[in-house]
């Protein structure tokens, strides 16, 4: 059978460990070749798990999730339900700690369960990215890690995984076969060489009944010697007798001789029929093992199989077969190939598989179930003479989910996925087809979506998503079906209209801007900047009419948009305290502390203008945090703080948009900072946060002690004071929580 499959302690016969029946060296080698061509991680353990053999394959990512206490305890958890023993074929599950597919068969010799083949580490294609996520959370795992190491994991669909984990249930099927054939043939060969030691035996006791008969005839002889002088009288006599004694003699001697020839030659013929014995027995199992195999291949495949004779009647198919077209083995025995391509021509389509046989080609067509629906499927087929009779056996691999597939792409080569609009992609081709002179004029209407940025970082990129598909209907809507509509970039759009004037494009425009004043995204109205272009006569270049309608477009923008951004401000922080009215009066108490601050530090009227706003503002960013985490009664999680703390980053791009606001952004994006430089976002120290974001913090942090919250009680003024005076000089700027607190202190009528 070769050292891959017999170790030298098989002689032992007694089966007990998989290390005692296979040589591990080759079996390492099987396992890595295995890995290599199929991409998959394995490794062989033992029925507990103890690893027999090296991993082959194994991803960075689950090495990674093994070092973690969740993922090793996942890990093990996944090991052992996937190594419980099934003989019927192989586990497939995906494990515990990333969803990644795994499969494993059994080893198995005379009833004995001595090994687990383990292959997997593979990611379905299928899978969603935010699913495979919850693994990484659940195991306590960095998520940019955990990305980085699934972008390298070995993808597939499920279903050519599941072929693998088949092809590896034959492997362990085919070791186990390979082991208890092994067995058996010790067993005879141990047989063998019992029989021949008894022949060897017999040969023994003959050779010493030779001897003691050849010692009889010596001793016989000395005393016909020592009577001879007795015996001189009657020798005459005997001499004949003698000669006959003699005579005898030769003759035994002779028989013994024909008799060693014959047992020789007796020997060396059992050894003869032992030796063809061995080889017809070997042969026997080979040709057994190859049937039985090739058997397993066929009931196994997932391709149709079946042999046609030449008129196309079905002589027999295989168990795939009936799972794909629905049909019995009976049906099938009386069904034409005709009748799964409804259609009737049987000689075109046996014409067209002979084809495909010469040729050594595969077509594509379409068949029918039983119940009607059509599959698209590819047929290859091969010819044969069987029992004097011509045969084709046909293999039909049923490709529906790859023609859907393909149909996908193309749509996805050519769209927008966001809008379902065509793409930049499908513009550029339409856009060379189009611009011929039957179709001037032609038309080119550039639209760039105002404030997307704004509402992305005040509402989160939902809200932008969604402003992008209103502004794309509101497009669509007011379009003719032939005209072209593409999503150009992030914020801008493209229309493409053939045998269309100027003046109809401004329609257009004019349809499309009144369809977005009933459209709003968070109370904030849809609104696009549009600019438009004409090509008139062939000798114009159409990309030159693109660039004017684009640069049409930025000058309205410019135009339009002077003085909006405020407005859009007051609308955000507007909705803000619509969603939460006590984070309005926490804003307007904190911009009165800080004018009341700021007057006390003899600070500027227009610094105490700025802190109004700025304290009226600070929070802002809080738009873009879930109501329900604003108002948690409970200790926030890890994810939520982080949430949180976002806020003032937040804030700060929402005030960035504005030029008027410019200033107040930088004061707003500072106001969590603290003196010791453990504050966020950037973790600014002491003098370097700016002053107004310093009175800011200390006005916020007060309010925030002296206020009801769903998870604390409000401090007394006193004990209020008593952690500014605490925290000053680490989190507070000492100078002003000295003068806030003799304020405060001093004038028993302010009511804070």
């Amino acid at each position: 059978m070769g050292k891959l499959f017999l170790s030298e302690r098989l002689t032992e016969i007694k089966v007990s460990k998989f290390k005692e029946l296979f040589d591990i060296g080759e079996i390492q080698k099987l396992q890595n070749s295995f890995s290599a061509a199929t991409g998959v991680a394995s490794i062989i353990t033992e029925p507990d798990g103890t690893p027999i053999t090296e991993p082959s394959g194994f991803c960075d990512l689950c090495n990674e999730i093994r070092s973690t206490e969740k993922g090793f305890t996942s890990c093990k958890k996944s090991d052992s339900i996937l190594g419980v023993p099934k003989e019927d074929g192989p586990n497939i599950r995906k494990c515990l700690s990333a969803g990644l597919l795994h499969g494993e068969a059994c080893i198995i010799v005379n009833g004995i369960h001595i090994a687990n083949w383990l292959i997997g580490q593979v990611l379905d294609e299928d899978s969603k990215i935010v699913d495979l996520l919850e693994f990484a959370d659940e195991i306590g795992m960095n998520q940019a890690i955990y990305c980085r190491k699934l972008a390298k994991v070995k993808r597939m669909p499920k279903q050519q995984f599941e072929a693998i984990c088949n092809y590896l249930y034959l492997n362990a099927l085919l070791l186990s076969k390979y082991a208890v054939q092994n067995i058996s043939l010790v067993q005879q060969i141990k047989s063998r060489i019992k029989s021949e030691e008894k022949i060897k035996k017999l040969n023994t006791e003959l050779e010493e009944g030779i001897r003691k008969r050849t010692s009889e005839l010596v001793m016989t002889n000395g005393m016909l010697e020592e009577f001879n002088a007795e015996l001189e009288e009657i020798n005459a006599m005997l001499e004949e007798e003698i000669g006959k004694r003699q005579k005898a003699e030769d003759e035994i001697n002779t028989l013994n001789k024909e008799l060693e020839t014959k047992v020789a030659e007796r020997t060396n013929q059992l050894q003869e029929l032992n030796a063809i014995l061995e080889e017809e027995i070997a042969e026997k199992i080979l040709a057994e093992n190859e049937l039985k195999k090739y058997q397993i291949l066929v009931e196994k495949a997932n391709d149709v199989m079946m042999f046609l004779d030449r008129e196309g009647n079905i002589l027999e198919v295989n168990y795939a077969a009936t799972r794909v077209y629905g049909y019995t083995f009976e049906e099938f025995s009386s069904l034409n190939v005709s009748d799964l391509r409804h259609f009737h021509n049987t000689s075109v389509i046996i014409a067209q598989m002979e084809a495909a046989d010469k040729e050594g080609i595969i077509f594509e067509t379409i068949h029918y179930r039983k119940d009607g629906s059509p599959i698209d499927v590819e047929v290859s087929s091969q010819g044969a003479n069987l029992a004097n009779k011509r045969v084709l056996l046909s293999v039909i691999r049923d490709i529906s989910d790859r023609k859907k597939r393909d149909d996908e792409n193309r749509y996805l080569s050519y769209h927008d996925a966001l809008t379902g609009l065509y793409n930049r992609r499908f513009y550029e081709e339409e856009i060379k087809r189009l611009d011929t002179k039957r179709n001037l004029p032609i038309s080119i209407i550039m639209g760039d979506v105002n404030d997307l940025k704004l509402i992305n970082d005040a509402f989160g990129h939902n809200k932008g998503d969604e402003l992008l598909r209103k502004a794309a209907a509101a497009i669509q809507s007011a379009c003719r079906t032939d005209d072209i509509i593409a999503r150009w970039g992030g914020d801008e759009f493209i229309i493409l209209l053939p045998k269309t004037n100027k003046e109809e494009a401004e329609n257009v425009v004019r349809r499309i801007k009144h369809r977005c004043l009933s459209l709003s995204v968070n109370s904030i109205q849809v609104s696009i900047s549009f600019g438009w272009e004409t090509k008139t006569s062939t000798d114009e270049d159409l990309l030159k009419v693109l660039k004017c309608a684009e640069d049409f477009m930025y000058k309205v923008k410019i135009i339009e948009n002077e003085g909006t951004t405020n407005n859009l401000i007051k609308t955000i922080i507007n909705t803000l305290h619509e969603k939460n009215p006590r984070e309005e009066q926490h804003s307007k108490r904190v911009s009165e502390l800080c004018q009341l601050i700021g007057r006390a530090m003899g600070l500027s009227e227009i610094d105490i203008s700025r802190l109004r706003v700025a304290g009226l503002l600070h929070d802002i960013g809080k738009i873009a945090i879930e109501e329900g985490i604003l108002n948690k009664p409970e200790k926030l999680t890890e994810g939520e703080w982080e949430q949180v703390k976002s806020h003032p980053d937040i804030g700060y791009r929402i005030m960035n948009t504005s030029h008027e606001m410019l200033e107040l952004a930088g004061y707003i994006l500072a106001h969590h900072e603290r003196w010791d430089g453990n504050g966020y976002p950037k973790g600014l120290k002491g003098e370097s946060i700016p002053k107004i974001s310093r009175i800011i913090a200390l006005a916020d942090s007060y309010d925030a002690m002296i206020s009801m919250r769903p998870y604390k009680n409000a401090l007394t003024k006193e004990q209020a004071i008593y952690e500014i005076q605490r925290s000053s000089g680490t989190q507070f700027n000492p100078g002003i929580a000295s003068i806030f607190i003799e304020r405060l202190l001093v004038d028993p009528a302010i009511n804070y």
